[in-house]
């Protein structure tokens, strides 16, 4: 609330060019949307591609069996770590 009045001129980060002119709500902003959650979202097709039994993943998704599982398996183990890691790295930069 303080980033809209009192404090909407006040920028503490100003001295790193990434935030430079942000308000502490801009910087949470950018926190959460560009850091928090490809990394929330990195660690959780990690764990359940590498992690998670898979007899779990069939109970949750209780009427794929066979060659779709086993390519949803494949997907969350290779293809969108990397895919979400590219994203990650591009809000970085």
């Amino acid at each position: 609330m303080l980033s809209f009045n009192e404090w909407a001129k006040f920028h503490p980060l100003s001295f790193l060019p990434v935030f430079e002119g942000k308000t502490f709500f801009d910087i949470f902003d950018y926190l959460t949307a560009n850091i928090m959650m490809p990394l929330g979202g990195l660690l959780i097709v990690a764990y359940v591609g590498w992690v998670m039994k898979r007899e779990a993943v069939e109970a949750e998704l209780a009427n794929d069996t066979g060659s779709a599982l086993n390519l949803l398996m494949f997907v969350m183990r290779y293809i969108a770590p990397a895919l979400v890691l590219v994203v990650f790295l591009y809000n970085l930069l």
